[in-house]
């Protein structure tokens, strides 16, 4: 069969198309090397991971403010939307971020991202402006100055691949009076950013896949701040691989918890719509002891009868787990990746994989309400931080 030149060159157009037309974060404005990496998924050795490999972070004049409390806008250029996918906006506070740095998620994505009811592609132009864009709110409890952010979008079609930009950005206080000491601020500051889900990576040879075709990938921990967009969603079989330990714990860690109380047992966890959640079967079976028998004064008749020793009277049913411990329940794949509270707010847990809830204590300073990690204390200025913990 013989091919014209014009049907020859059009396949090699199209070809280059689906190669190179891939789709790139826009604002926030990125550093300059993530348009030189080109606007492609990351390698799936991870070998890029994270950030296309940048090596330097150097701003070069790129600037991006974001305002406690501020709403922000993600946009994208490029027309290779995959039928659109799950993403991710998470923040770091190193300088220079490498693979072992942790990624807080501050705003998720589940379906309609980078672009929503859309089969296909828009077209073929890897430049031309994307009119699908996502607002979001700058959390208030996030610590103050420089920091990166990342946009990463795992594709609904195509093959399982996770892209990523990252952008320079300065977070700025709100307009309120600071009314704690640098102390408080710092230590709230953390608690909140720790209490935050860390990013979910999957397809970089970290053993955890996103294979399921045509689905939406669900988040295990997407946070609070989350859109969910039109399915379809099936949790129960999107991910291959060991997901759960490739992106490490989901209950928020609590670098200095609360002393565990001997009176009090850990509440019951509620779900995400205040109702309670499946409880773990408590223990039913009553300790005993015989008491003995307290002695009685001496009669005249030879031999004395002790007094009857008194019914044996029940020992108390063994303690609950402390608040300051972990517990575990179960759940159902439609309460996948669902936040759940406990009753006090002092621990959090989350529907896994597995159909299980791993209960652990909120963060110092934090309590989990309406599926939310929220501060104790609202404060309006932020102070500096040291590294949140994974």
């Amino acid at each position: 069969m013989l091919f014209s030149k014009t049907s020859i060159l059009a396949a090699a157009v199209g070809l280059t198309a689906c190669v190179d037309a891939h789709m790139l974060m826009a604002n926030p404005k990125p550093f300059e090397s993530q348009n030189t990496a080109g606007n492609g998924p990351l390698k799936a050795d991870g070998s890029d991971f994270p950030c296309k490999g940048d090596k330097s972070y150097d701003a070069g004049g790129v600037s991006n403010t974001w305002p406690l409390g501020s709403t922000q806008t993600l946009r994208t250029i490029g027309q290779a939307v995959h039928s659109g996918g799950s993403c991710q906006i998470s923040i770091t506070y190193d300088k220079q971020p490498s693979k072992s740095s942790v990624w807080k998620v501050i705003y998720s994505i589940e379906g309609g991202c980078p672009a929503r009811n859309t089969p296909g592609n828009l077209g073929s132009s890897a430049s031309a402006s994307n009119p699908d864009t996502y607002d979001f709110k700058i959390p208030d409890g996030l610590p103050t100055g420089e920091a990166i952010v990342a946009w990463t979008w795992f594709n609904k079609v195509g093959n399982p691949e996770m892209y990523m930009n990252c952008a320079p950005v300065q977070i700025t206080s709100g307009s309120g009076k600071r009314g704690e000491s640098e102390t408080n601020l710092i230590a709230r500051d953390t608690a909140f950013l720790n209490g935050l889900p860390n990013m979910f990576k999957a397809n970089i040879g970290n053993n955890c896949g996103t294979a399921q075709e045509g689905m939406n990938v669900v988040f295990p921990n997407p946070g609070s701040s989350l859109e969910k967009g039109a399915g379809p969603f099936d949790p129960t079989r999107q991910f291959t691989g060991d997901c759960a330990a490739a992106n490490g714990p989901i209950v928020a860690a609590a670098p200095n918890p609360a002393p565990p109380s001997a009176t009090a047992g850990a509440p019951s966890p509620t779900g995400s719509n205040g109702a309670p959640a499946k409880p773990s079967a408590a223990p039913t079976t009553l300790v005993t002891s015989a008491v003995p028998a307290a002695p009685t004064a001496p009669a005249p008749a030879p031999a004395p009868a002790p007094a009857p020793a008194p019914a044996p009277a029940p020992a108390p049913a063994p303690a609950p787990p402390p608040k300051g411990g972990n517990s575990t329940s179960s759940c159902t794949a439609a309460d996948f990746g669902k936040i759940i509270c406990s009753a006090d707010g002092n621990q959090i847990g989350i529907c896994d994989y597995g159909g299980k809830i791993a209960m652990g204590p909120v963060a110092a300073g934090t309590k989990c309400v309406n599926g939310a990690i929220v501060a104790a204390r609202s404060v309006a200025i932020r102070g500096r931080y040291p590294r949140p913990a994974a």
